[in-house]
């Protein structure tokens, strides 16, 4: 029997149906407190006198499949997963740039099983490779130096098939806390669709811990609250399944308002790490022409699309709820670390409707954190939205205005002109490198729409994402959803996810080295290592590169900390 192993980084995607091409990856550094992660690509088939021995079909059957055990040494523990592949229907627009691994539908790797879930050994399957996922987290308090990892691997019957080490060289330096704030949007009411369990019940509970550790674990600190069902990503006149943290009882003198389950969502955010609290948007998208679909406890509908946001009637009950909001925020202790939105991703043909709506709240939110995602600096310059969140498309034209604080976020549109993004079929390289452009252009924080969206577009049905990765046809694989639904009551993790969590490691990394150096000393330092300038847009392609800026990263530290 022919064993085939190649060791590689996080960066490769490993497919069926051919070898690797990358370089071996046996070592690299890291900080202390860092998650470090490689890849091990195997695959088995049979020599020219092993097949020639095969006479019958059952013997065919017997040996087409080998299942194997992987066990992994390390000083500090670590994860091991299955890497699995995903149905990717619709790549790409036919608009999109060039820098994919494939524009073509087809089978690509990125759901991470956790080995130790599988009742199973990992089934290969004769002349195919596929690839496991190591992961470490090297303790804070590690002492510095070379670790070795060590992965083996058996057949069921305990014969070793292949042992291969990793070096791990800790750097003597911390990797310091995030300082940039990050959401990708956490949809509520999917994980109640999915699970089917009742509202806010005991069983809601326990998955939201379960999802908001791990949202926290990958590099999100700051959790969509739905203070309401978020009008958001559904067709107008349509409804997503309610899911409001804010009760509402009308009275004969206006409204009443209770924040019981509201205090419990944002102590369980802390409980696992979550900072801050990103209020759900207080009118609806494309335009804020309308009210965001609010129930009282009775159950009655009293807002929605069809109610104008502008209508006297919004007002009345708006104004009130935001100042008792307020004040919970703050008995709370965390209104500084609340940021309200308007509505998302207004363009100029709404400045009317987004002015109207804005007039209303502004006010009441003139000493609060207020944002929005936006593609054009018109907003910003009118007044409308103080913390201008600008896609990675058009970020240039704000950072040539030099406004500040400034945020990014990337979602379907951004696949065009190279902009960082995390389709699955794109190279991993074009997620990672959004930590060395945060740190460049010094971005205050980051924003994607999809951590679990698991609707169809428009949310006119709920899916299965292990089915549909790209919302029944409506955005490319990937950008819907970053984790797969578990069926334990946690999430499945992607590679695209620790991936992404990599690219602000890379940051934090830069954020230490400043510390030594000055921010423009660094800035031209890394683009003197690039050979070139880079920007949102230009910027070295390739895994390679990315590994040797980062190697680069942590030697300077190194030199700094010796």
């Amino acid at each position: 029997m022919i064993f085939e192993t190649k060791l590689l980084s996080s960066l490769e995607k490993v497919f069926s149906s051919k070898a690797p091409e990358a370089e071996e990856f046996s070592s690299f550094s890291c900080l202390k407190g860092e998650r470090f992660s490689f890849q091990l690509a195997m695959m088995f088939d049979l020599d020219a006198q092993e097949r020639a021995a095969i006479r019958t079909p059952r013997e065919s059957k017997a040996i087409s499949i080998l299942e194997v055990k992987a066990k992994l040494s390390s000083p500090f523990g670590g994860n091991v997963y299955a890497v699995e592949d995903i149905p990717v229907e619709f790549p790409c627009y036919i608009h999109s740039d060039d820098y994919f691994i494939s524009r073509e539908p087809g089978l690509y790797p990125d759901i991470l099983r956790d080995i130790k879930t599988r009742k199973d050994g990992i089934r290969l399957y004769f002349g195919k490779w596929r690839s496991l996922w190591v992961e470490v987290d090297v303790p804070a308090d590690c002492e510095a130096g070379e670790k070795e990892l060590i992965l083996s691997l058996t057949t069921e019957e305990g014969e070793i098939l292949a042992e291969r080490s990793f070096t791990l060289n800790v750097i003597d330096a911390l990797l310091p806390k995030q300082d940039l704030k990050c959401t990708l949007w956490f949809h509520n009411d999917a994980l109640v669709d999915w699970y089917q369990v009742p509202v806010f019940s005991d069983e809601y509970w326990k998955i939201l811990n379960n999802y908001m550790a791990n949202f926290r674990r990958y590099g999100c600190n700051m959790i969509l609250t739905p203070i309401f069902t978020p009008p958001l990503d559904t067709a107008i006149g349509g409804e997503r399944t309610t899911i409001q943290l804010i009760d509402v009882t009308k009275t004969e003198n206006g409204y009443e308002f209770g924040f019981d389950k509201l205090g419990r969502y944002i102590d369980l955010a802390h409980e696992n790490g979550i900072e801050y609290f990103e209020i759900a948007h207080l009118f609806t998208q494309w335009g804020a022409k309308a009210t965001p679909k609010i129930v009282t406890t009775e159950g009655e509908r009293i807002f929605g699309w069809d109610v104008s946001a502008t209508g006297g009637e919004y007002e009345a009950f708006v104004i009130p709820m935001l100042r008792a909001l307020k004040a919970y925020l703050k008995e709370k202790g965390v209104l500084d670390n609340c940021y309200f939105h308007i509505s998302d991703e207004p363009v100029p043909e709404n400045l009317d409707t987004y002015m109207a709506a804005h007039a209303i709240v502004c006010d009441e939110l003139s000493d609060c954190h207020v944002m929005d995602a936006l593609s054009h600096p018109r907003f910003y310059e009118e007044g409308l939205v103080r913390l201008p969140i600008a896609s990675n498309t058009h970020v240039q034209e704000f950072i040539d205005r030099n406004i500040s604080p400034l945020w990014t976020y990337y979602c379907c549109g951004q696949s065009a002109e190279y902009e960082a993004n995390r389709f699955i079929a794109m190279p991993s390289a074009r997620s990672r490198i959004l930590g060395i452009q945060l740190f460049k252009y010094d971005i205050d924080g980051f924003l994607q729409w999809g951590y679990n969206f698991w609707n169809s577009r428009l949310s006119l049905q709920q899916l299965n994402p292990y089915h549909s990765s790209d919302a029944d046809y409506g955005y490319p694989s990937g950008d819907s959803t970053i984790v797969y639904p578990g069926d334990d009551g946690a999430p499945v993790i992607s590679l695209r996810q620790i991936v992404f969590n990599e690219a602000f490691q890379d940051l934090r990394a830069l954020r230490l080295l400043e510390k030594y150096m000055g921010h423009s000393d660094i800035v031209v330092w890394l683009e003197e290592l690039s050979g070139q300038p880079f920007t949102f847009t230009d910027y070295p392609h390739g895994s390679e590169y990315l590994l040797f800026i980062r190697e680069a990263i942590n030697s300077k530290i190194a030199e700094f900390t010796a």
